[in-house]
């Protein structure tokens, strides 16, 4: 079985991304596109990448396979837009092969058992707001000079987020509406997360908007694209 993407640097862009949450990544092909997850070791954050099947040639509707995404990227780091990457999956063992104009690479990994990795929070969310990537970087970075958390206000007027120390040190952001991209709220949402878990994703925040969806106690959601991926974010809440 055998896929192919035409730009090994947009694959292996999406290896670098799930590589900050884990060393493996779920690899799952379906007839509507290609699914990557990978799942942080303490089950705090989860990241999806959905990629449509324009993205890639495949010879099969159907497979599921972990990934060694920490060897991986060590391997095909360096891959470039103009080289094709192509991935063939044997019961153990990953075949990738990247080539351009006559040269031919080749590099053996290990298949990965995923068993019990293939999950996805099932929160519903109504409460949201759009933030272009470098001011929620900018959030992130500056958060973690004060805390280990980081606090996120929504209401229908604005967007906050908060970062203290147990001591007098403290870091508040505050966006108005006319300062974000969009803002959806009906009711006032608050929830604390640990900043360490954004700051894996923030630095991969770079080709779209990024959309924030916030409930109280529950989950915070991040959506924003990835070369031809639309991704998804998620990071569990922090006891207050």
């Amino acid at each position: 079985m055998k896929i192919t993407f035409s730009s090994a640097k947009e694959f292996s862009k999406y290896i670098e991304l799930c590589s900050k949450l884990s060393t493996d990544a779920l690899f799952k092909l379906t007839p509507d596109g290609l699914i990557i997850k990978a799942l942080d070791q303490g089950n705090i954050s989860l990241l999806k990448l959905t990629i449509p099947t324009h993205a890639y040639e495949a010879d099969t509707e159907e497979l599921q396979i972990g990934l060694d995404v920490a060897e991986l990227k060590k391997l095909i780091g360096k891959a470039k837009d103009d080289q094709t990457l192509t991935l063939e999956f044997q019961e153990t063992q990953i075949i990738i092969t990247i080539t351009k104009e006559g040269i031919t690479k080749k590099y053996y990994s290990r298949a990965v058992d995923m068993t019990g990795k293939d999950i996805e929070p099932k929160t519903q969310y109504e409460n949201y707001a759009i933030i272009d990537p470098e001011t929620f970087k900018e959030i992130i970075d500056d958060a973690k000079k004060v805390s280990t958390h980081i606090k996120f206000y929504l209401t229908p007027d604005h967007l906050e987020a908060e970062a203290k120390d147990m001591g007098n040190v403290k870091y508040q952001i505050r966006l108005e509406k006319t300062a974000l991209i969009d803002l959806v709220c009906k009711d006032p949402q608050a929830a604390m997360f640990p900043v360490l878990h954004l700051s894996y994703i923030a630095p991969g925040l770079k080709e779209s908007d990024v959309k924030l969806y916030l409930a109280t106690a529950k989950p915070l959601k991040l959506g924003f694209r990835v070369g031809s991926a639309d991704a998804q974010y998620w990071v569990a809440p922090a006891e207050e």
